[in-house]
């Protein structure tokens, strides 16, 4: 997820060529269009990126209705968040923050 689901790369980006060379790569991140299981809500850099369940995929729904990827740049804050539960899933939390998450069995 961290490679494939993030704006960081472009790994996971399937775009339509037409659309892009006709209103350009900056308009495109403004106005992406897709056919996979979420759509586009919004993208603020740095931020988040919200997408939500698409109803027209030509599979089915998926359960997950919304998706918020934060950025949340400092490990002891994703914990809090964690903790918290302002978030369902992190990533890179080593060492002793790592510890704290087994420890805790809530």
């Amino acid at each position: 997820m961290t490679f494939y689901a993030t704006p960081a790369t472009g790994a996971g980006w399937i775009v339509p060529k037409n659309y892009t060379e006709k209103i350009g790569n900056d308009e495109f991140k403004n106005k992406p269009v897709g056919l996979g299981p979420y759509r586009f809500v919004s993208y603020k850099p740095g931020i988040e990126l919200v997408l939500e369940a698409n109803t027209d995929y030509w599979r089915k729904t998926p359960d997950v209705k919304r998706l918020v990827f934060k950025s949340v740049p400092e490990p002891t804050t994703r914990l809090a968040m964690l903790k918290q539960q302002e978030a369902d899933v992190t990533y890179a939390i080593y060492s002793t923050l790592g510890e704290e998450v087994r420890r805790d069995k809530t």
